[in-house]
């Protein structure tokens, strides 16, 4: 990583979950800049509690990360995790640097929560999939009904797959976003936070 990507800023996924802090990233992340001399920005950071890991895979797609903290323009950033499942508080991160002027160039992990490597970035199968069953319009308006993604090329490969082997319509697809909302409400209703290039393979 250091000698690819030099200069890149290593960005530690901040998690808080049901137990407290997930200190994991942050220490993968240090002995990453021991090795490399690659600079490790601290500040940006999870700003609600999702919990994802006691979350099933549905719950996770529904529940959205959100994040905080300046970002570099023009800067290259490299985003360490402990362990990648799904991979939807990655691309979260991944679009908040994005979008705020930042690069992502790589993902690291120490293990994937799958037997085979995690694919970050989804595939064209799994995407005409998705377009079949869905419809490409309505399904990305459904993603950006439900907070889940602006469109269906910005989810990650496990969750295109999840998504087409849960549901078989977009009906239901959208009846599961319905109730995630009302979750989500009454959540809200007790003074909790309900919220939530190149190929992406984990390294």
């Amino acid at each position: 990583l250091g000698k690819k990507f030099s200069g890149a800023i290593l960005v530690p996924v901040h998690a808080e979950e049901a137990r407290g802090e997930n200190a994991l990233p942050n220490v993968f992340a240090e002995k990453i800049h021991d090795l490399t001399g690659l600079e490790v920005d601290y500040d940006i950071v999870q700003v609600n509690k999702a919990q994802r890991t006691e979350k099933s895979k549905i719950e996770r797609i529904f529940q959205k990360v959100l994040f905080d903290g300046e970002i570099k323009n023009g800067y290259n950033y490299i985003i360490v995790d402990d362990v990648v499942t799904q991979g939807g508080t990655v691309r979260g991160l991944k679009e908040y640097i994005e979008q705020n002027g930042g690069n992502v160039v790589a993902i690291t992990a120490l293990a994937t929560g799958k037997a085979r490597p995690t694919q970050i970035s989804i595939t064209p199968y799994t995407i005409q999939i998705l377009k079949e069953r869905f419809g490409y319009e309505r399904f990305n308006d459904a993603l950006k009904e439900f907070g889940v993604a602006n469109s269906v090329d910005e989810l990650t490969e496990s969750e295109g797959r999840d998504i087409y082997t849960s549901f078989g319509s977009l009906d239901a697809f959208r009846n599961r976003g319905i109730e995630a909302k009302q979750e989500g409400s009454a959540h809200a209703s007790k003074g909790t936070i309900s919220q939530e290039k190149g190929e992406g393979r984990v390294s």
